[in-house]
């Protein structure tokens, strides 16, 4: 899995900090590439600049929320076939039904403990990372969680 490069967008600086910190836990060799709104978000991603493997977005943002964010990617070739999780502290049926009908691979809720953000997220990047052949798991690396 190393080398890769992993996109989230959250308009929460800590929620940032901290997802890109599990994300080094996770493999210090992926590329955890953020953007704090979604019209940032559009213009990196719109860029060309940037080929992520997964893509994380929180639902609720002010301006443009994550759902709206999903919707034009997933309309975008370059991000059809590229896993898309909805990361979000608050979620509804409605809002995880509508995420699924719009191409969203899975909808998973923020956990506020630090040692289950670590093992969560390091299933759904395991679960989700593109290249399966190949995948290595992380699931014994630095900062493995105890099961």
């Amino acid at each position: 899995m190393s080398n890769g490069v992993i996109f989230y967008c959250d308009d929460d600086d800590d929620d940032l900090m901290m997802f890109s910190d599990i994300i080094r836990q996770i493999d210090p060799q992926l590329q955890c590439v953020t953007a704090n709104d979604c019209e940032d978000a559009l213009q990196m991603l719109s860029g060309g600049n940037i080929s992520p493997d997964l893509i994380f977005l929180d639902i609720n943002m002010p301006k443009m929320s994550g759902i709206e964010l999903l919707a034009w990617l997933k309309r975008y070739h370059a991000f059809q076939q590229v896993p898309i999780i909805m990361y979000s502290t608050s979620i509804n049926k409605r809002e995880t039904d509508y995420c699924s009908e719009l191409g969203a691979s899975t909808v998973i809720p923020k956990l506020f403990s630090l040692e289950d953000s670590i093992k969560q997220l390091r299933e759904t990047v395991n679960t989700f990372w593109p290249v399966k052949a190949n995948k290595q798991q992380v699931n014994d690396g630095p900062g493995a969680a105890e099961s």
